[in-house]
């Protein structure tokens, strides 16, 4: 499918066996327009993007000519479209074009529209337009349904010249989805029992054989089934394990499939197999044909492993099996689009009022990107959600990248944020984990969990400390259950002061040591972790005062307070015109993101004018594409870009702040997921990809909830 059916051709016209193309001039065949993208042309487009093994993904202009692929980049995730129009064939999805199938063009990609939740796009196939809408669903109301590994697929039809047409559409995916490593074997089969209403699915399960529970290959998993399924309605006729050309070229000869299954398994890239649906649409007329809908996904039902124990997935507490999850997720397609179309409207319109039309653009790239790195597991009774750090290192719930993304959960579900701080928080509390401050994170690798009894992993010590508590109170904040939520807090209360106290001892002045910015190494002094410590302590002693620990209350606040006022001393830079780095660095300066918590949770710790110096200074490094994160970098963080403009109450410099990074993303050359890391001169990717950190996007509208802060202790 790759590069030998090409060879193929090329050998066949040097024999004789293809004709050669006739020599008289043509008129050239007109240049389509360029397609349009509404309301941002994406670095890379979400086709399937719900949990850190379902993420697939067009990095490309065109959904058509090119292969989608999972979030690393170079590794396909076969899945071809051809429509059959009046007998001719026009491939609508991925590039199928590139063997001798039988067609002779690409349909011509119009419009691309994305929202928070879904992809949609239009194709001319000769004079019949196909409408293909991937959705994603996002529900944050649910962790039942968030925790459904599937996502959903569909195809229309209209005639765009007045006329009637014959039209056909074929979909298929490949092997490639069982494994990342397409030498190994590949496994399939055929369902038609699972029922749908009245009628029945027709499904296909791939898996690669001799599984590794809890392996991956290439940040895929080894083990798991992909499912890929529509109804048996719409003339469907159906075709698996033949050869990738086999399947598409009698698709394209004849309209129809041979509902045949071709059961000798073998290596994925072994001819390519694939599994293909094919339907009859009918005469098309200008008014819109029936619409197919597929689903498709990758389901375990065990998850994640914890310390030794395997857990399983969260839908495993509605649904029996794979076969009763799909069933009910088919069904429930006409729910989802009406709920998605409301969270759609909520989060667009909600943006849009804030800071115009780029911010929610930037939102409908974020939303789906967040939720792809979440994954619910566990019993009911307690909720597990599950981050994998994506392009960085894989490790599992990693706090400081959970704090970057939470105002995403804060904005649309905070119960969310508990959901996902409960796996710290347990094993902290277990008495596995033997040191005073918080750990980096709950496993070295996705989706082991297996912890660090040993007190190792990567040392952020005060970063991790503060960043929990400050997340903590995010939730206690903004809990509709408020009952609910002081309980969790007593029950964990000794933990959260073990770890403030480590902070009252470490943060005003931190030692050599990591921040969440990694990638710059060590940094002693750092007023920004500093920063981050005493907001942390102040918090506390809200969260003290709430369980009602009056002296402790009285206690953190008085230190928070005596702390800020040391840190404002001495962390401005001589110059009086911003903050230092370091104490004591003159002329060095960074993003000051951490100044965006004294704002959402109420505390006001930080000077007025020590803020309005801030945001003066940030005019004045302003690059084409944002501000650099630090002094000797051009590089920048896209969500810190958004914290930092969250803690100011500048509206033009915010909306600087939102333009510049719409910019970004709307012409960047790197045509990855998202990338929050990237160059503020040159507009390219720096590193990172598809991360969820982008949840922290959500700033701006986390700050315009105007929730109050937990109430401060009496005086």
């Amino acid at each position: 499918m790759r590069l030998v059916s090409r060879f193929t051709a090329l050998a066949a016209l040097a024999s004789g066996l293809v004709a050669a193309a006739p020599t008289e001039k043509r008129a050239p065949a007109p240049t389509p327009a360029p397609p349009t993208f509404s309301p941002i042309r994406p670095p890379a487009t979400p086709l399937a993007v719900r949990q850190p093994y379902l993420s697939t993904w067009s990095m490309a202009d065109s959904i058509v000519g090119n292969w989608p692929q999972f979030w690393t980049g170079g590794q396909t995730k076969g899945w071809g479209g051809i429509a059959r129009v009046d007998n001719v064939s026009y491939p609508i999805l991925g590039n199928p074009g590139q063997d001798p199938i039988g067609v002779k063009a690409n349909a011509a990609q119009q419009s691309l529209t994305v929202t928070p939740t879904k992809s949609e796009y239009i194709l001319q196939a000769g004079p019949v337009a196909i409408t293909m809408t991937f959705l994603s669903p996002v529900e944050p109301q649910s962790p039942q349904l968030q925790s459904i590994p599937l996502s959903y697929m569909s195809i229309s039809a209209v005639s765009t010249d007045g006329k009637a047409h014959s039209v056909q559409i074929e979909v298929d995916i490949s092997a490639e989805w069982a494994n990342a490593d397409s030498s190994k074997e590949a496994t399939w089969a055929v369902d038609n029992t699972i029922k749908a209403g009245s009628g029945n699915l027709q499904t296909f399960t791939i898996e690669v054989a001799n599984p590794v529970v809890f392996g991956e290959t290439g940040d895929y998993p080894d083990w798991g089934t992909v499912v890929w399924s529509t109804l048996n309605a719409n003339g469907l006729t159906w075709q698996s394990g033949d050869d990738a050309i086999t399947i598409r070229k009698a698709f394209c000869s004849n309209g129809t499939l041979g509902n045949t299954n071709n059961a000798a398994f073998r290596t994925i890239n072994a001819g390519w197999p694939i599994f293909a649906f094919a339907n009859d649409l009918g005469t098309v007329t200008n008014k819109p044909s029936a619409t197919v809908t597929y689903v498709i996904g990758h389901v375990r039902e065990q998850s994640i492993q914890w310390q030794t124990k395997p857990v399983n997935a969260y839908w495993t507490n509605y649904w029996s099996d794979w076969k009763a999850l799909t069933s009910f997720f088919y069904g429930d397609y006409a729910n989802a689009v009406k709920r998605n179309a409301a969270l759609d409207t909520k989060i667009t319109d909600s943006a849009t009022k804030l800071y115009g039309q780029k911010y929610a653009a930037i939102l409908a790239l974020a939303t789906r990107q967040a939720f792809g790195g979440l994954e619910f597991v566990n019993t009911t009774a307690e909720p597990y959600l599950m981050l994998k750090e994506i392009s960085s290192d894989g490790n599992m719930n990693t706090v400081d990248v959970t704090y970057p993304a939470a105002p995403i959960l804060y904005y649309l579900n905070p119960e969310y944020l508990r959901y996902i701080l409960n796996p710290l928080v347990d094993y902290m509390d277990s008495g596995l984990w033997p040191q005073q401050y918080s750990c980096h994170d709950v496993g070295a690798h996705y989706p082991n969990a297996t912890g660090h009894n040993d007190g190792g992993g990567e040392p952020m010590p005060v970063e991790e400390s503060a960043n929990m508590l400050i997340m903590i109170g995010m939730y206690l904040q903004s809990s509709k259950d408020s009952a609910g939520a002081k309980a969790w807090a007593t029950e964990h209360y000794a933990l959260f002061k073990q770890w403030t106290d480590y902070l009252v001892a470490n943060a005003l002045f931190p030692g050599n040591q990591l921040t969440t910015d990694d990638f710059f190494g060590d940094i002693a002094n750092s007023t920004n972790l500093a920063l981050k410590g005493i907001l942390a302590i102040g918090e506390m002693g809200r969260i003290a005062n709430l369980v009602g620990n009056a002296g402790d209350a009285s206690n953190y606040t008085t230190i928070a307070e005596k702390y800020i006022t040391t840190w404002n001393q001495s962390a401005i830079d001589p110059s009086g015109k911003f903050i230092n780095l370091e104490y004591g660095m003159t002329g060095s300066y960074e993003l000051i993101y951490n100044a965006f918590p004294d704002q959402l949770l109420g505390l006001n710790l930080i000077p007025a004018q020590t803020l309005a110096i801030q945001d003066a200074h940030y005019k004045t490094i302003q690059n084409q594409y944002g501000m650099p994160l630090f002094n000797n970098f051009q590089y920048t963080k896209s969500d810190w870009e958004l914290w930092t403009a969250a803690s100011s109450s500048d509206a033009t410099l915010v909306q600087e702040f939102v333009n510049d990074l719409y910019d970004f993303l709307n012409t960047s050359p790197s045509r990855v997921p998202h990338t929050d890391w990237y160059d503020t001169v040159k507009g390219t990717q720096n590193g990172f990809q598809a991360r969820p950190v982008v949840g922290g996007e959500f700033s701006l509208l986390a700050k315009s909830l105007k929730n109050k802060g937990l109430p401060a202790p009496r005086k």
